[in-house]
């Protein structure tokens, strides 16, 4: 598959880089955060690539830039804002150039395809919309009264599933999105609306990073929820689930996120780590 032809190429790449910086062959844990990136979508890792392609050689990079790697020290429970210094973080890497081994011509291939999907779905994002129609409008026409959940790290994700998504219909009320920035009177409006009566609101999935992962009760009306990546903190995880899985909830909490259909590589072999 295309993603996994591409992943190979970074793989190859932070792997010779590493070398070359005298890391063991898995890189450091900029290295590591450049293929939570990608893990998470091609859209993501080609913002964060792009940026860093343009970002300015110099800087100091402090100690607490790599908290949010593993998902600490964001007031708004995000990951990977360009106002968080990652393009400093990926270029300087305390010294060592995570990607020092790589052609342009070979960094700019990378940027360029996952730019390439800035309005239309990677294989992941067919699935999830597969899931969703057959959840929400199992028809294809008209709506159930059923409600999902969708929780994703990054806001690059975030913006680009709700793109894609109204593509294919889910707009006019249908889709709902809370995420670091969106204001407290905004957020408290969505929690109503996807906690009301189904044929009393119209909503149908809320689309949210982990600022919605505490302190909004979402179980009234809703007990699927979609992990589209995985948080490298464990508590992040729980607090995610914590917004179905709560007392007053009637059914059985269902809980799902991806996994790869292939073995031994190492696109699967990192997919399934980060999972």
């Amino acid at each position: 598959a295309e993603e996994e032809e591409m992943f190979t190429l970074l793989d190859e790449i932070t792997a010779a880089s590493a070398k070359r910086n005298g890391n063991k062959a898995g890189g450091d844990i900029v290295t590591m955060l450049l293929k939570k990136r990608y893990l998470s979508s091609p859209f993501a890792f080609g913002t964060t690539l792009s940026n860093y392609l343009s970002a300015d050689e110099d800087g100091y990079l402090a100690d607490e830039y790599y908290e949010d790697v593993f998902g600490e020290g964001q007031s708004d429970e995000e990951e990977g804002l360009w106002e968080q210094d990652e393009s400093g973080r990926l270029r300087e890497s305390k010294g060592s150039d995570p990607l020092i081994a790589a052609k342009p011509e070979q960094l700019e291939r990378l940027a360029n395809w996952g730019l390439g999907f800035e309005n239309r779905a990677d294989s992941r994002l067919d699935a999830l919309i597969s899931y969703l129609d057959g959840t929400c409008r199992p028809d294809g026409r008209n709506w159930s009264n059923e409600r999902v959940v969708v929780f994703t790290e990054y806001v690059d994700t975030l913006e680009w599933i709700e793109r894609v998504l109204e593509q294919h219909g889910y707009a006019e009320g249908r889709l709902a999105v809370i995420q670091g920035a969106t204001p407290v009177e905004e957020r408290e409006y969505t929690r109503a609306q996807f906690n009301e009566e189904p044929h009393k609101e119209p909503v149908r999935v809320l689309l949210a990073t982990d600022a919605a992962g505490e302190g909004i009760d979402l179980q009234a009306y809703c007990h699927r929820l979609v992990n589209y990546d995985i948080p490298f903190n464990p508590s992040r995880l729980e607090q995610r689930i914590g917004r179905i899985d709560r007392y007053g909830q009637t059914e059985t909490p269902q809980v799902f996120h991806f996994a790869t259909d292939e073995d031994a590589t190492s696109y699967v072999a990192d997919a399934d780590f980060m999972a």
